[in-house]
């Protein structure tokens, strides 16, 4: 439903307008500042002109909308008095402004009126109207009138209610326009001239935004007054005409003031800008040259040429228009997201106002409306940088897109080699990129070079020149491998991912990928060559084995039969992230101990998978939830009875825990004082495991999270192993019930706390685990420490991730050679926010995560990771 608001009263607008802002926002830079540190160029003899581009080099209707659709991702969601504002960037999510939700918001009305989906972005919409309502354009910082930024503001805020109100017609907000157009002719800017003075500027863009509104709103006062200012800034203009392409300040250039002159002045008579416009355009920039936010300068002269082209209707500003686009739109070719930066080369701080900017002032002009285009982009499987192998099925899939303003219907995408063909038909929403399956699967049978035909049709389509893409294909003789995976244990069938890595090829990629049936079964035909073969079983806690050197040899027949075990050792985390995985992992590496990982936040409780290992290490970290309740318990029990073997380490346990009968009867321990602090764990004097060893539990390496640990009181069977030196009480309890042969450690610290492999004085996190599986009988008492395995701390941050192709899961580590805040977020390719993992401030060392894309579409996805000195950007393929 539609409402409408009364017109305010000016008496009421002007009380309005000395409300003090109560916004947190906007990079506001005080004008005095901006005339002592001019942040512009030196004066140039001439224009700064790009080199020859090849024009109409992008899709600018496909640009536009993946641009468009990255906006959401910075806009405030959560609840409170910042609701619906937008984010100044990236890296400056703490930056929430009103101008940039104005702006924001104008591009998604004007969207709505462009394509017809007045939907897609309405709530998007309304929250943002919310933050303004909140946060007035004439309330912005700065204080005083007049100020530069709140004129600058007030115009974004015209254009936001003008778009709005015209594509939803819906007036409840024309109070708002109103109330910033009254505050534009209110509150005019002086003009010094002087370096740094962004009042020119300011000034030139309200009195364009002003004449707009004033028009649309059949408003002569405002008309007139957006000429007269208009008028002072032409003066500006023509007092040092070097000032239309050298004076760049703030977020503004004399692109700024162009526009905003010829708008005012010259959009409803244009035989006299065709008179006043040429000197000034012939002098006027299309790159503004390096500099801090230097991309949002050069946007304003992309349109300056918009509105000098809009009169001259001439090809050569139509060009430099397409030339500043091109040149914003190739900031955005490394991580391929959406976003622009304000300052050039800078893709990991990505703009929401750059790229609200590029939106309004280049690519709407450069729009084709009326396009139909399907695009192929590329053969993704199976891919022609490697050997395709001689009778194996390859189901091909192609990735399209379209490259229209419109969704298409029964787009046929077909491959055709030789005498076969394959094909597929889809629907491509708006700007969508999909990633296609074509049926029926192709077999290749002749070694030797073959050439693929993608071709991509629509009726409508309008641009042929990329509809169709030719690959060609080695293909290369083969062998055959057939096996079935089971459990050595019962013969019995295990459902398995099986990966192929082509060892002959320096990027070790992966060729072939297959699932095993339901008896385990497996059959391949592989390209002749070395392969390293990963097994990595579904059922738990089986965990990957690898199988290295695997030669295969054209024509010959291998029967490769996979008996595994399940993991030694079963790793239970109570803990909701995934913080205090590595410190175990890492660890049970270093000893060579075939180890699986099993979180409850994910995966629930274990169950009956307790009874397949032969140790269990139960983490609770610092979890604050409940651990063991009686059901969890019976689990227990029935482990303990069949020889079991239990590791149980954390802090807070007993808080937790309603019976504490559960502890006394299987780990021989009852509780004391709650809650002490020690940093330091020695071996108790008649210790079986460490009597003459001390542990460190806020060492270097550790996790540092040991601060509400518990005191232990042994009951009955229990046995102290481990004392808190500080204070002499029990950290540590061990029990053995030699009727049913099963044995318990019972830790009131987390054994995540104990430091690394780096403080020689101390036993080590590995050792200590060693000595207790060594009790458990997991491990012989000869096991050493690997000397494959290296402890120590990256050297650099990076991000590896695997596999990739991958379906449906893939896994990615981060490694970080400082304590860091850690965020990484996964994008569609239309830089939509898919999955998001924020585990916080994460010690020096490696850290695994993983993804599930069940349920997603196929196609390219991007894994940004940021920290506090740098980020990466990932490209990851999910392939059905």
């Amino acid at each position: 439903m539609i409402h409408s608001k009364p017109v305010v009263s000016a008496l009421i607008i002007l009380c309005m307008l000395m409300v003090s802002s109560v916004s947190f926002s906007t990079p506001y830079i005080p004008y005095e500042t901006l005339l002592n540190t001019y942040q512009g160029q030196e004066q140039q003899e001439g224009p700064n002109r790009f080199p020859a581009f090849e024009l109409d080099e992008f899709d600018y209707d496909f640009e536009y909308n993946q641009i468009i659709s990255w906006l959401p991702q910075l806009q405030v969601t959560d609840p409170g008095i910042n609701y619906g504002g937008m984010r100044e960037g990236e890296q400056d999510l703490e930056i929430i402004q009103t101008d940039n939700t104005q702006e924001a918001l104008r591009d998604w009305a004007r969207y709505g009126l462009i394509t017809g989906d007045i939907e897609v972005y309405h709530d998007n919409i309304d929250a943002a109207w919310q933050y303004i309502m909140n946060h007035p354009a004439y309330d912005e910082e700065g204080g005083g009138n007049p100020n530069y930024y709140r004129v600058h503001n007030c115009g974004w805020g015209l254009v936001a209610t003008m778009e709005y109100t015209r594509t939803y017609g819906d007036s409840t907000y024309l109070w708002y326009g109103d109330s910033c157009a009254t505050y534009l002719d209110t509150y005019r800017l002086p003009m010094s001239g002087g370096p740094g003075d962004v009042n020119s500027l300011s000034a030139g863009y309200g009195a364009g935004t002003l004449y707009l509104y004033g028009r649309w709103r059949d408003n002569q006062q405002w008309m007139n007054a957006a000429q007269e200012i208009a008028i002072d800034v032409r003066t500006w203009l023509e007092a040092d005409i070097n000032r239309v392409h050298s004076f760049e300040t703030w977020a503004m250039s004399g692109g700024t003031a162009m526009w905003g002159v010829v708008t005012a002045l010259y959009l409803d008579d244009p035989e006299a800008g065709a008179e006043w416009i040429p000197p000034f355009s012939a002098q006027m920039d299309t790159y503004s040259g390096p500099g801090t936010w230097n991309n949002s300068w050069t946007v304003w002269y992309g349109h300056a040429w918009r509105v000098i082209n809009e009169i001259l209707g001439d090809d050569e500003s139509y060009e430099n228009l397409m030339s500043v686009a091109d040149f914003l739109l190739e900031q955005d070719e490394v991580d391929n997201d959406g976003g622009i930066p304000a300052t050039e080369n800078q893709y990991y701080n990505d703009q929401s106002w750059t790229s609200a900017y590029i939106i309004w002032y280049n690519l709407e002009y450069l729009l084709d409306q009326d396009s139909l285009d399907v695009i192929v982009e590329d053969v993704i499987y199976p891919t022609n940088q490697y050997p395709v192998a001689r009778d194996h099925p390859y189901n091909i899939q192609v990735c399209v897109s379209n490259g229209g303003m419109f969704p298409l219907d029964d787009v046929l995408v077909e491959a055709i080699i030789g005498e076969f063909s394959s094909n597929a038909t889809i629907t491509l929403g708006t700007a969508q990129t999909d990633t296609v399956l074509l049926a029926p699967a192709w077999i290749p049978e002749t070694a030797g070079e073959t050439i693929a035909t993608i071709v991509a049709s629509h009726p409508g389509d309008n641009d042929p020149t990329n509809d169709t893409l030719s690959v060609t294909f080695d293909i290369a003789p083969s062998g055959h491998i057939s096996g079935i995976v089971y459990d050595e244990r019962d013969d019995s069938p295990i459902q398995a991912l099986l990966q192929l890595y082509y060892l002959d090829h320096e990027d070790e990629p992966i060729l072939y990928e297959m699932t095993t049936g339901v008896i385990g079964d497996f059959d391949v035909f592989a390209a002749e060559g070395l392969y390293r073969l990963e097994v990595h079983p579904e059922r738990p806690p089986f965990t990957s084995h690898i199988y290295d050197s695997l030669e295969i040899v054209a024509d010959e027949n291998y029967d490769l039969d996979l008996a595994l075990h399940p993991a030694q050792v079963l790793v239970v985390s109570e803990v909701p992230h995934e913080t205090y995985d590595p410190y175990y992992m890492n660890s049970l590496e270093l000893l060579g101990v075939d180890t699986y990982l099993w979180r409850t936040a994910e995966m629930g409780f274990p169950d009956t998978i307790l009874y397949e290992a032969e140790a269990v290490i139960w983490v609770t970290g610092d979890h604050d939830g409940a651990i063991l309740n009686p059901r969890n318990w019976n689990f227990f029990n029935i482990y303990l009875s069949h020889q079991g073997r239990i590791l149980l380490t954390g802090q807070n346990i007993f808080d937790r825990l309603g019976d504490i009968s559960l502890l006394r009867t299987r780990f021989g321990v009852t509780h004391g004082e709650l809650d002490i602090y020690a940093t330091h764990v020695r071996g108790d004097f008649e210790s079986p495991l460490f009597s003459n060893d001390s542990l460190l539990l806020l060492g270097s390496g550790g996790a540092g999270n040991q601060n509400d640990i518990d005191e232990i009181i042994p009951f009955e069977d229990g046995v102290p192993i481990l004392n808190y030196n500080s204070t002499g009480a029990v950290a540590a309890v061990m029990c053995e019930n030699t009727d049913e042969m099963c044995k318990t450690v019972f830790c009131g610290f987390g054994v995540e706390g104990i430091n690394s492999e780096q403080e020689p004085a101390f036993l080590r996190r590995s050792e200590f685990l060693r000595r207790v599986l060594v009790w458990f009988d997991v491990l012989d008492d000869s096991t050493g420490i690997s000397d494959d395995f290296n402890p120590t701390l990256p050297d650099e941050f990076s991000v590896s991730t695997w596999p990739n192709p991958f379906n449906p899961s893939m896994n990615f580590v981060v490694s970080l050679p400082d304590a860091s805040e850690l965020s990484v977020t996964l994008y569609d390719v239309l830089g939509r926010e898919v999955e998001q993992w924020n585990p916080g401030r994460l010690q020096a060392g490696s850290y695994t995560f993983s993804w599930d894309g069940s349920g997603m579409a196929s196609g390219v996805y991007f894994l940004k990771t940021r920290t506090i000195t740098g980020s990466a950007l990932n490209k990851v393929i999910l392939l059905r």
